[in-house]
């Protein structure tokens, strides 16, 4: 199973609420993690949980072609 690693930050919740449907619209699994906190990024709950302007790493397992481009607004570079 290949996984791959994306730094991203949100800064509201519209962007909690796009980058869920984002993950969703995938058939693969991502866990969204914040210091020791791990939530599912599939659950809008769990990456409402987090604290928001701060960085977060979204591993992605199994990422399929076009998630890159969803994640774009996201990214922190």
């Amino acid at each position: 199973m290949a996984m791959k690693t994306y730094q991203i930050r949100l800064q509201s919740m519209e962007d909690a609420k796009v980058l869920n449907a984002a993950v969703c619209s995938f058939p693969c699994d991502a866990d969204l993690r914040q210091g020791r906190y791990v939530v599912d990024a599939r659950s809008i709950l769990g990456i409402l949980s987090l604290n928001f302007g701060q960085p977060m790493l979204l591993d992605v397992y199994d990422p399929e072609e076009g998630l890159d481009a969803r994640l774009a607004p996201f990214l922190v570079k």
